[in-house]
């Protein structure tokens, strides 16, 4: 029965260790498994020498897809184009993915951005472990320190799945003093084989030219008394239409004139009866004018004679009645007495 306890002690002894072996290499491996993306090791390089920068991922699985973006500063920088048919200025693509077809995949020097959106297509299989995505090449302008970091990574299964990843901010010190680099050329996929979805620019609109006014001739009518004001401002409103119809009016990178001659305008007559209305071709005769403004002097002083007249009329009227009513009231009261 001793025995029997002892070999049971035992073998659950082992029983445990194995447990906490097993449950220690799962942890690792889950650490492990967490993909990495970026710059991953510094590096230290000498100014104005061409390099290889390679931007790679590591401990992937299941890997068809990838978006990457990395920012750094464009003043230390002078990058060459892997690409001389496409515009702007491409990186190179490595050969971890294998060809496929790319929606971006450019260095912007102005934002000092480089952006990569690529995903292989059947019969391409999907790819695990460690390699290179991108290939920068490079010539440092002056020495110092930067970094070239990873602002967004996202990465996908072929079904379109996501897979966990971190982005890596590499760092680069250029120095004078720094070991020459003298690693061969990093593998790269060549441009040609690489489906190019172009993306959508929307077009611009194209601005449709309007119609510039001209002066048109303005009809005044004159009744009555204020003949003599109205006809002024017509001859002056139609002096100012004949400058503004001489000034050129500039359009479309030519200058053409309005013509001088103003139409006559139709004058209709007044519909009040004893009104006048002043014809077109007296607008502008400044004879006429003054004719028409001592006219309308002379009726305005004889309407006010005929009123002053009228009234004293029939003040002597009314005087009159009272002293008739007065009168004879009076002598009705005599003949009462």
């Amino acid at each position: 029965m001793i025995l029997f306890d002892r070999l049971l002690k035992k073998i659950t002894s082992l029983i445990l260790l194995i447990g906490i072996f097993t449950l220690t290499l799962t942890s690792v491996g889950a650490a492990q498994g967490i993909a990495r993306a970026g710059l991953l090791e510094d590096m230290q390089i000498r100014p104005n020498v061409r390099v290889e920068i390679p931007i790679e991922i590591e401990n992937v699985v299941d890997l068809y897809g990838i978006e990457i973006e990395l920012e750094f500063d464009p003043t230390f920088w002078e990058f060459e184009d892997a690409d001389d048919r496409r515009e702007g200025i491409q990186p190179a693509i490595g050969t971890f993915l294998d060809p496929g077809m790319t929606l971006f995949n450019i260095i912007d020097m102005e934002e000092g951005r480089i952006h990569l959106v690529m995903s292989q297509v059947n019969p391409s299989e999907a790819k695990s472990g460690t390699g290179n995505i991108l290939v920068l090449y490079a010539t440092a302008l002056k020495t110092g320190v930067t970094q070239f970091e990873v602002t967004k990574v996202e990465l996908s299964t072929r079904d379109g799945i996501g897979i966990e990843v971190e982005g890596v901010d590499g760092e680069v010190s250029i120095e004078s003093e720094a070991p020459a680099v003298t690693t061969t050329p990093i593998p790269v996929v060549d441009p040609t084989q690489i489906i190019i979805i172009p993306t959508y620019v929307p077009p611009t609109a194209t601005p449709v030219p309007t119609a510039t006014p001209r002066p048109t001739a303005t009809a005044v009518a004159v009744v009555g008394g204020q003949a003599g004001g109205d006809t002024e401002q017509a001859a002056g409103d139609t002096e100012q239409a004949a400058d503004v119809a001489q000034t050129p009016i500039s359009g479309a990178g030519e200058t053409s004139e309005v013509t001088s001659a103003m139409e006559e305008p139709t004058l209709e007559p007044a519909s009040e009866e004893g009104s006048e209305s002043v014809p077109a071709a007296e607008e502008n005769d400044p004879a006429r004018n003054g004719q028409n403004e001592e006219l309308a002097r002379e009726g305005e002083k004889d309407g006010k004679t005929g009123l002053w007249i009228g009234g004293i009329i029939l003040a002597v009227a009314l005087a009159a009645a009272g002293y008739f009513l007065f009168i004879k009231n009076q002598r009705s009261d005599e003949k009462e007495e």
